[in-house]
């Protein structure tokens, strides 16, 4: 169980806004458990994911090691949504060129050589992305399966209920690879119930000056120029708070079904209640959330 087990964490994301902030709520709140953070497609380009990141820990003046994930989904490419995510993935607020970030582009680790140089110790992988990446981990490793560690993933939508539309993109995007991770290793989910809820609520609004609530208030009016709701930069960040207060946590064990034929509607993904021990689906109190990420905002560097 993740609230027994502060493990270290490599964390797979894919900024994009969403991703941003709980990169910016990571960093200021479990940095001393933060191994690896490694870049994704996703919201948008691998390279342009990957200088996300980096933007991130310059903003929060950190140098947690970084590695490379996936470029595409295993069936073949994507294209990359302006309207969610900018001409420069990141709401078009990022400050750093591409240039400025080659060198170190070119000289990272894939997530197979990071986590093959780490295969003795517990992690936990984190994955607010695509499951592809590690998914090619275990392509290119298969002996890792027998590594010791956890997953977990910030898909949502995982029970059918009349609130969600359908499955969360992370998973959708790459089917095959998020049945691969599950067969594999051990995950705890963030259920669609309080998804659902958070992307109900109205947008969380954060007054200050400082160069963090800065960009978080950017990219809420980025997304309500572009008609996308602000509460959606909220959903990853669910993953974050789920480490950084596990007590919070309200979980069932049972099963998460698959219907891969009818993947992009609401029964494409259930979860059945019982005694499974090696999935869980995680629903936590929105109140706490809202309240934790304001006052995180708030401590971040001036």
């Amino acid at each position: 169980m993740v609230k027994n087990n502060p493990r270290d964490i490599v964390l797979i994301c894919d900024p994009g806004c969403d991703d941003g902030l709980a990169l910016m709520l990571a960093l200021q709140t479990i940095q001393d458990r933060l191994l690896c953070i490694c870049a994704s497609y996703g919201n948008t380009s691998l390279e342009y994911a990957f200088r996300n990141a980096l933007e991130m820990q310059q903003l929060m003046h950190t140098n947690i090691d970084m590695c490379i994930g996936a470029r595409h989904p295993l069936a073949g490419e994507i294209s990359f949504s302006n309207a969610w995510a900018g001409e420069d993935g990141f709401g078009n607020t990022s400050t750093i060129s591409m240039a400025q970030v080659q060198t170190r582009f070119a000289s990272c680790p894939t997530l197979t050589q990071f986590l093959s140089t780490h295969r003795n110790q517990p992690i936990t992988i984190v994955c607010i992305a695509p499951l592809t990446s590690l998914a090619q981990v275990l392509m290119e490793d298969p002996t890792i399966k027998d590594a010791d560690m956890q997953v977990v993933f910030g898909g949502g939508y995982y029970q059918c209920t009349q609130t969600a539309s359908g499955p969360e993109w992370n998973y959708r995007t790459d089917i095959q690879a998020f049945e691969m991770v599950l067969s594999t290793f051990p995950m705890h989910a963030i259920g669609t119930e309080i998804t659902s809820q958070l992307l109900s609520q109205p947008p969380l609004a954060i007054q200050g000056s400082s160069p963090c609530i800065q960009r978080y208030n950017a990219w809420c009016a980025f997304l309500k120029a572009h008609h996308e709701p602000a509460q959606k930069l909220l959903v990853d960040s669910l993953s974050i708070a789920l480490l950084a207060h596990p007590q919070w946590a309200q979980t069932e064990h049972g099963t998460i079904i698959f219907h891969p034929s009818n993947a992009h509607t609401p029964q494409a993904l259930s979860f059945k209640q019982g005694d499974g021990k090696d999935q869980v689906c995680v629903q936590m109190d929105l109140a706490k959330v809202f309240a934790w990420v304001k006052h995180i905002l708030q401590k971040c560097p001036s």
